[in-house]
């Protein structure tokens, strides 16, 4: 990311104009398209990137209304549960889970490993560590922090203040915010997006009542 970052800059100080990446453009970066299986299957929720001239605009993908609150940190999260609810303040771990779908409240401190896909919402303060997954789509808001080592394919919404840190990940793609740091070390490939700034929409958390 740092390499990206003085790229950027460089372009910048020679007044090279640097385009917007338009969303869903194989034929400009074929490793955005990938994502995971599951989420492939319906492209009406894959997550939508918009470009203004000040900010990109993530409609997050529709999840399912049924979650499992997890409200203390002494609560066992089984390995069959689809889609995890963590209240605030809480520390917890789980392993060997399936497809998941992950949202954190603030300074949640959170632990998983071995899972196949994950998509998963870190609110400020929050603290993830992962290891062992197949593929993963990431929003952190800002100074919440990931922790990633041994992944297939990454894409990653950072905010300002926000950290990402990953070892041995097969593609990564990262979109963030000025301020968000990164190390990301043995990836086949990887891509970092500078954004003047990235608004996050939860469509459908409103409702959840844990």
């Amino acid at each position: 990311m740092e390499n990206m970052v003085l790229n950027f800059n460089y372009l910048r100080g020679e007044k090279i104009k640097v385009m917007a990446h338009p969303p869903y453009s194989p034929d400009l970066a074929p490793s955005d398209f990938w994502l995971f299986n599951y989420l492939k299957r319906g492209l009406d929720t894959y997550p939508d990137v918009t470009s203004t001239s000040s900010s990109y605009i993530v409609s997050l993908p529709f999840v399912t209304n049924t979650w499992n609150c997890i409200n203390a940190s002494s609560v066992n999260i089984p390995n069959n549960n689809t889609a995890l609810y963590l209240k605030k303040n809480i520390t917890n771990s789980a392993s060997n889970m399936g497809n998941i779908t992950v949202y954190l409240e603030s300074n949640v401190d959170l632990t998983i490993s071995n899972a196949q896909n994950i998509l998963i919402f870190v609110q400020s303060g929050g603290i993830v560590q992962i290891s062992n997954c197949q593929d993963m789509l990431v929003y952190l808001e800002s100074t919440a922090k990931l922790t990633l080592s041994n992944g297939g394919n990454i894409i990653a919404y950072m905010k300002s203040n926000a950290t990402f840190t990953a070892d041995n990940i097969k593609n990564v793609t990262i979109y963030y915010e000025n301020g968000a740091t990164g190390s990301i070390t043995h990836s086949t490939n990887e891509t970092a997006i500078l954004c003047p700034s990235i608004t996050f929409s939860y469509p459908n958390t409103s409702s959840i009542h844990c």
